[in-house]
């Protein structure tokens, strides 16, 4: 017993660890994309989150039952699909934010406001490509997550209170084009 308890090492943190840690909430970008081997990310800021944000990549898996087999088999578990979500609340919605979050359209501005109605389905604009999700890392480098086509599926909630800016819940769903069989999402790993 002694002897393997002096191999097992007790944690997973080693010297790499600190380099590989994902800081800080990470930042929003609408249309991210490499331009002449640099990353638009101050064209593509898309605006200012509070409470950090989540994403979901998450496989559908199909288990093939056969008589006989009584567990999970290798080969037997068929991937089916998947979703790919990035969720995040924002502080600072403007116009074309609140259109996107609603499935809106715009109308005439009148006395300095501007008309912002109901539709009746989606259109082109209400689809945003290249949105990406960026996370620092302590040792140098970053990690992008980027969704080529996203849709806003949770709708425009606000709430309101005293003494709070009001944060706009928002989740992002990434689609695939018609015929396409997988979703387009991206994992950029940035070496230090």
């Amino acid at each position: 017993m002694e002897g393997i308890l002096k191999e097992w090492r007790g944690t997973g943190a080693g010297s790499a660890t600190p380099g590989r840690l994902l800081l800080g909430a990470g930042t929003v970008h609408k249309g991210l994309e490499m331009v002449d081997g640099v990353w638009n990310f101050d064209e593509s800021l898309w605006g200012t989150t509070r409470g950090g944000c989540k994403l979901e990549i998450v496989p559908e898996l199909t288990e093939i039952e056969c008589d006989g087999q009584n567990v999970s088999a290798e080969g037997l578990l068929i991937k089916t699909g998947e979703t790919a979500t990035l969720e995040f609340s924002i502080v600072d919605p403007d116009l074309e934010k609140l259109r996107l979050l609603s499935g809106g359209t715009k109308g005439k501005t009148e006395s300095g406001y501007t008309d912002l109605s109901s539709s009746s389905a989606l259109a082109a604009g209400d689809y945003i490509d290249d949105l990406a999700l960026v996370c620092g890392r302590p040792g140098g480098g970053m990690v992008i997550i980027r969704f080529d086509r996203a849709v806003c599926t949770s709708g425009l909630k606000l709430e309101t209170k005293n003494r709070e800016s009001a944060a706009i819940p928002v989740t992002m769903k990434c689609l695939a084009q018609p015929g396409e069989t997988v979703l387009p999402w991206h994992v950029f790993y940035g070496n230090a």
